[in-house]
């Protein structure tokens, strides 16, 4: 209960914080305007797994041992609302010898994941420099994680796969916004939390952005948190690491 109690006040605190910063809207364009990001995001992974036994999938181990990833986002916006999708899916592989029990270590352990969120948004706030939306909406978790084990006390040591897929429906509040220190450079951010089918889910981004005439390039840094709770493959995850990343835009610019 407390727990639970925990969690509504901090989702209170995200609503509070846009209501705090809103302030009257500039007028916007009743035509339709589109954009779409590719971006690659290049993180620390750190699992714990159900039995409570902790691995980390590094850097220098998704450069070398990504079998295939997608990382992007479709937006449409119109007036002062937003309709956002950001897609992430990707296959990789750890290779390490972790111990588990006394004579069973962890060999390999191999991520398949996607991650599927969309979010309807409304822009209560436009200076002109500084844009601030509120969002609300899901988020979709799959993954497989496949372990390989070895009993190192046989001669020779046998070896063995478990493979288990499961998915959580979490439901999100956040903010996100952009301040233009220039016409050409501007800082985008967010931050959302969530809960449902997991017990706590953390998303946060930061970054700068360069504007060019329809093509932006950004750069900056994502924080991704899963609390899974009980019944799932996973306890937890954390996906830490910066990101760059191409937009291509149709229309005047909204909120980053």
């Amino acid at each position: 209960m407390i727990k639970k109690a925990r969690r509504t006040g901090v989702l209170g605190l995200v609503l509070l914080a846009g209501i705090v910063c809103a302030g009257p809207a500039s007028a916007a364009d009743d035509d339709w305007q589109f954009d779409f990001a590719l971006y690659g995001w290049l993180p620390n992974i750190d699992i714990e797994l159900p039995a409570g036994q902790k691995t980390k999938i590094t850097r220098d181990d998704i450069v070398n041992n990504l079998d295939m990833a997608f990382m992007g986002r479709a937006r449409a916006l119109k007036n002062k609302w937003s309709l956002t999708t950001d897609i992430i899916y990707f296959d990789l592989q750890h290779k390490d010898r972790e111990p588990l029990l006394p004579g069973l270590d962890l060999r390999k352990i191999e991520l398949q994941a996607a991650l599927i969120k969309p979010t309807l948004g409304y822009r209560v706030y436009d200076s002109g420099n500084n844009q601030i939306e509120l969002y609300a909406g899901g988020r979709y978790f799959w993954v497989q994680p496949t372990l390989t084990t070895e009993i190192v006390v046989l001669n020779p040591p046998e070896s063995s796969q478990d493979a288990k897929s499961d998915s959580r429906w979490d439901a999100l509040v956040g903010v996100r916004g952009q301040y233009n220190i220039s016409e050409r450079w501007y800082v985008p951010y967010y931050a959302d939390i969530g809960a449902g089918e997991s017990d706590s889910v953390v998303d946060l981004l930061g970054g700068v952005g360069y504007r060019f005439q329809r093509v932006d390039l950004v750069a900056g840094w994502r924080y991704l948190d899963y609390d899974f709770g009980g019944g799932f493959p996973l306890k937890t995850m954390t996906v830490n690491g910066p990101l760059v990343g191409v937009e291509f835009s149709f229309g005047s610019k909204g909120t980053h």
